[in-house]
This record gives structure tokens, C-alpha cells and sequence, in this order.
């Protein structure tokens, strides 16, 4: 009987929260263009290069040094509250909490300068699970045409970007280098079945893998519709006939998914080991969840015993 390790992608083998921001600042002007937000980024320098065709084929490292000069902060902030963000509805609910924030008078944005301070009250206490669920489901139902629009220009930018600066675009995927080593050592085993489960494009994750030179041929990615993952799981187990997986991501929704759909599904007798991945985009409170749920947190592949 095959093992199977199944991995997610952002969050356990990749960090790509520069490629979020910057995708997603860059099309901010062009949702909500009466916004507070978006007549400060329209005066970014690294912002006007995204959404140039000509701009953008300067050298990557340039680019890369002004983006990350201009949107530390906002991307600090994307980084932190990447702890909600399953797919790419949820980037559109975290950007409007941000701009919602910054249309308060008591945040009133100075369009020369953002600092920490401007900061201050996005956290994850104010705007916890309860508040984030339930703006939501409001957002969801209320402003489904700009919710669509917004997920439209977010998959365009990125074709964009990788089309018109392909080292700008696979830099904004950094792997994390001790996960990718230690990936390559189990890659090396010929008895374990090694694949990728993700609700990022298929095409992206095949991409930076074949950049990176990590042969993984097993890809489950976004192809046209979102992925769930505890019904996807389900399916891969009848694809590789294997009754054992190992399955790391570092989001507790879709661990807690996963184990929603193994408790309805009577019928199946898989052994399904859940990890949640430190490393990834999480924080203490989500931790606090998956060990009540009996999910292991791990700090590397190493502690995955297969």
C-alpha cells in the first residue's frame, strides 16, 4: 500500500505574500477607484510599474527593490490577516477591510506617507473570526458583481506580470529553503506518492516548481472552479488507490474542512493525518484551534513520521 504525502502549496512550500500585495495593490485603484487608498497608491512609483506594459519590463531587482521599499506595510498587513485567505475571494474581503479602514476620518490617510502608526488597528483581535466570517458573508451577498470583478482583475494581473516580467513574477514566489531541502530528500525516497493540493492556479504552481527544479508531477490546482479541499482529498485517495496520506497545509480552515468531510463520509476507512505547517499563515489562535482538533503542528517535514 502507497503513503502519500500531499502538500499545500502558499503557506508550506512557498511564500508568495509579495506576489498578493502586489497583484492586489495594483488593481485596487482600478476596483475602488474613489477610495482613500487608491489615490495614495496611484502615487507609488511601484505601483505605476505594475500597471504599465512598458514600465514593467524593466530588470526584476529594480522593480523588486522599489515594491518592496513603498509596500512593506501593506504587506506585513496582507501577511498577517493571510491567516482567513483560503482563495482569491478572500484577498477582495481583506483589501476592503483595509480600504474600509482608511475611509474612516480617524484614519484619515496622508497621501505622501503611511507609517506603522496608520496601522495600528488592523489587527487580528479588532477583526477575529466571528467579525471576518460574518463581513463576509455580507460582502458575498451584497456586492457580488465587484466581488467578481475584483477576482477577474486579480487573474489577469498576474498573467500580466508573469507575461510581461516572468523574473519579477517567480520572484515574488519564495520557497522556503529548509522546506524545499527537505521536500527533495523525501523526493529522493521511491516509496512515498509526493503531491500538491492547492486553490492556486494549476498552471502558476507548475511554473514555479519547474523554476525551482522540484519535480512534483501530482498537481491538484485551480483549474476553473475553487477547490474544496475536503471533497478533493476524497478524490485523490481513489486517484492513487491509497488508504494512508499525510496532508500538510497551514490554514485551519481547510484542515478543519478535511476533517468535516472524513466525519460525513462514513463510508470511507482512509487514514487521513492532518499537520499544520508553523511556518505558514497562521498565529497563535489558529494553532490553538487545530491542537484542540487534534491536528499536529510541525516546524518542519522532518516531523512527519511516513
Amino acid at each position: 500500500m502507497s503513503k502519500l504525502l500531499l502538500l499545500d502549496f502558499d503557506g508550506v512550500l512557498f511564500d508568495s505574500s509579495l506576489e498578493l500585495s502586489s497583484i492586489v495593490l495594483s488593481i485596487i485603484p482600478q476596483i475602488f477607484p474613489n477610495s482613500n487608498l487608491s489615490k495614495y497608491l496611484q502615487n507609488l512609483e511601484s505601483i505605476k510599474i505594475l500597471n504599465d506594459d512598458k514600465l514593467i519590463k524593466q530588470n526584476y531587482k529594480k522593480i523588486k527593490k522599489i515594491l518592496i521599499n513603498e509596500i512593506n506595510l501593506f504587506n506585513k498587513y496582507y501577511k498577517k490577516f493571510r491567516t482567513y485567505c483560503t482563495d482569491v475571494d478572500d484577498f477582495y474581503i481583506t483589501s476592503k477591510i483595509l480600504i474600509n479602514h482608511f475611509e474612516n476620518k480617524n484614519n484619515n490617510i496622508n497621501t505622501k506617507k503611511i507609517t506603522l502608526k496608520d496601522f495600528k488597528d488592523l489587527n487580528l483581535k479588532k477583526y477575529n473570526f466571528n467579525f471576518y466570517y460574518n463581513f463576509k458573508a455580507k460582502l458575498k451577498q451584497e456586492n457580488q458583481k465587484e466581488l467578481n470583478d475584483f477576482i477577474e482583475h486579480f487573474y489577469n494581473k498576474r498573467k500580466f506580470i508573469k507575461e510581461n516580467n516572468k523574473e519579477l513574477w517567480l520572484s515574488f514566489n519564495e520557497p522556503f529553503k529548509n522546506i524545499i531541502i527537505q521536500l527533495n530528500n523525501i523526493l529522493k525516497r521511491n516509496n512515498i506518492l509526493i503531491a500538491i493540493l492547492s486553490t492556486k492556479q494549476k498552471y502558476a504552481i507548475e511554473e514555479i516548481l519547474k523554476f525551482y527544479n522540484i519535480n512534483i508531477k501530482h498537481i491538484f490546482g485551480k483549474e476553473k472552479e475553487f477547490i474544496d479541499k475536503g471533497k478533493k482529498i476524497l478524490e485523490i485517495s481513489n486517484i492513487f488507490k491509497t488508504q494512508e496520506i499525510h496532508f500538510v497545509d497551514d490554514l485551519i480552515y481547510n484542515l478543519l474542512r478535511i476533517k468535516e468531510e472524513l466525519k460525513s463520509n462514513t463510508k470511507n476507512d482512509i487514514n487521513i493525518n492532518l499537520y499544520m505547517s508553523k511556518w505558514g499563515y497562521n498565529h497563535y489562535e489558529t494553532r490553538k484551534i487545530a491542537r484542540k482538533n487534534n491536528i499536529k503542528i510541525i516546524n518542519s517535514l522532518r516531523e512527519i513520521k511516513i
